[in-house]
């Protein structure tokens, strides 16, 4: 099962907040990879709302995770 799947299964399965969205979108931009507890510590969401936050994310395809550092990083725009 892949990141995604194990976390969801984890967590509750209601969308997280949009404020929750934008602060690690926020977080994100002002650097170029963070690790999760990086994003914890910058956003001050709880490790759970910024989990949930990530998910949405990556599954939306507006962050990418690197697999190699295991951090996450904006998702670049195809061309």
């Amino acid at each position: 099962m892949d990141d995604i799947g194990r976390l969801r299964h984890t967590f509750n399965t209601l969308p997280p907040k949009p404020e929750y969205l934008a602060k690690v979108l926020s977080a994100l931009s002002k650097d170029s990879e963070l690790s999760e507890k990086d994003l914890v510590l910058r956003t001050g969401l709880t490790k759970t709302q910024a989990l949930c936050a990530l998910i949405e994310l990556v599954k939306n395809k507006k962050v990418t995770k690197s697999e190699d550092t295991k951090r996450y990083s904006i998702a670049l725009p195809k061309e």
